[in-house]
Order: structure tokens, then C-alpha cells, then sequence
């Protein structure tokens, strides 16, 4: 994962080492050749000084390689969410215990899913 920063906007390009000019892409539908500061972007390759992403190229002095974001809920998160279904604090635990397949002690999205399905 990396974040765009510097100036307030960052190119996008279609392809490494065209001018702008040449690579503008269509974002969504709209002429949007640029990440806004701050956008997070997942990574896809590098190749050279350029980092592709799902939206272009841009190039990687524009950006700074930040920390994945988490790979699911924590127990607290989990058990937020869990009481706000309606159900009680104390099952919690072994709901969380359950849902946890993989013992990494997060609970990501098939695994949350796997045990609100039948709720």
C-alpha cells in the first residue's frame, strides 16, 4: 500500500513515462488524471520509478509506501458490532472464538460473514 503525497494532486498516467498530456485516462467516467493528497492506493508492480496502480501509473517519488491497512476486526471491533445485532455481550467471546478460523486473532470479511449468515 502507498500514499500520495507532495502537492495537493498527483498525476495519473496510463502507462510509465508518458507525458501527461498523452495519458490521461477516464476515472468513473470523468477526465480525472489525478490521486487527490493523502489517497491510499494498493499496488499492483513497480517498474522502475513508476508504481502502477488499479487507476494508472504515477511515480513513486509521489508516493510513500504506508503500513497495510489491518486485516480485520479485533475483538473489541467485533464485539461492537456483534451487540449492535442484538446480540448479548457475554456470547461475544465464543462468537469471536468461532469466527476466527484462521487463529490470527482478527476476524476478516468471509469470516464475519460466515458467522452473521445464519443470524
Amino acid at each position: 500500500w502507498m500514499e500520495a503525497i507532495g502537492s495537493s494532486r498527483v498525476p495519473i498516467h496510463s502507462a510509465p513515462r508518458y507525458s501527461s498530456k498523452k495519458a490521461k485516462i477516464l476515472i468513473d467516467g470523468c477526465l480525472a488524471p489525478y490521486l487527490c493528497k493523502g489517497s491510499r492506493i494498493r499496488v499492483i508492480k513497480k517498474e522502475g520509478k513508476w508504481v502502477q496502480h488499479a487507476k494508472g501509473w504515477t511515480p513513486a517519488h509521489m508516493l510513500k509506501k504506508i503500513v497495510a491497512p489491518a486485516q480485520g476486526l479485533t475483538f473489541d471491533a467485533f464485539s461492537a458490532l456483534v451487540q449492535a445485532c442484538g446480540i448479548q455481550k457475554r456470547f461475544c467471546t465464543s462468537l469471536f472464538r468461532r469466527a476466527d478460523v484462521d487463529k490470527n486473532g482478527f476476524v476478516d470479511f468471509p469470516e464475519l460473514m460466515s458467522i452473521l449468515a445464519p443470524l
